[in-house]
């Protein structure tokens, strides 16, 4: 197909390449989650949309809550913020003053383990009360082979307020997990203020995604 082929050769937007995006729509529909392409970020992998999130959201001294353990490559992206960090989950007092909580809902690294459906509801209650947002980390929720799928925090914030422009929830995937590692290509969906200021670090970054990958 020389159109696609001409596409595959040139620069992309700093958003990510349009069809990617449509699909990614259509993807995140099928897991309940409406969106649109303007709610889409297309990343170097899922590594660098934490790394965005963190240069965003976090300055030094900030907290912001993590289980214990968490995902090691996170932390890495998260620790040049100089942020402070509380366990999660933890007590109300922990959770007054955060930027934002990190967490994977399913078969996190390193414990492989899932979030049941009470806890996101209560992690989702905790984030109301004290005026945090939440980063899911979705990479592995492809990965299961039995038993009931568990909506994504993300899912269930739609749910509650009717889409993901209303929440707080800013959710990071990659391709790396469910075709093959080396293909670093992930994505980020949020509320639209926050995708378009997520552009800005990536154009001073990288520019764009390349869309030969």
């Amino acid at each position: 197909d020389p159109v696609r082929s001409r596409r595959a050769l040139q620069d992309a937007s700093s958003e990510g390449p349009l069809p990617l995006r449509e699909w990614i729509v259509g993807h995140m529909a099928t897991i309940g989650v409406p969106c649109t392409t303007d709610n889409i970020l297309v990343t170097s992998g899922s590594q660098q949309g934490l790394d965005f999130i963190g240069r965003l959201f976090l300055s030094p001294g900030d907290r912001m809550m993590v289980e214990r353990p968490s995902f090691i490559g996170a932390l890495r992206a998260f620790d040049t913020c100089e942020p402070v960090y509380v366990p999660l989950p933890s007590g109300d007092g922990d959770a007054r003053g955060a930027k934002f909580a990190y967490i994977g809902s399913d078969f996190r690294n390193p414990t492989g383990t899932c979030l049941t459906l009470d806890e996101r509801r209560a992690l989702l209650d905790l984030a109301d009360s004290h005026d945090f947002a939440i980063v899911e980390d979705g990479c592995y929720e492809k990965l299961r082979f039995d038993g009931a799928d568990v909506p994504s925090l993300l899912a269930l914030e739609c749910a509650r307020r009717g889409g993901v422009d209303a929440g707080r929830v800013i959710y990071t995937n990659t391709f790396s997990k469910t075709i093959v590692p080396s293909l670093r290509v992930g994505w980020i969906v949020a509320p639209v203020p926050v995708i378009r200021k997520l552009v800005l670090i990536k154009q001073a970054s990288d520019l764009a995604t390349g869309a030969l990958s």
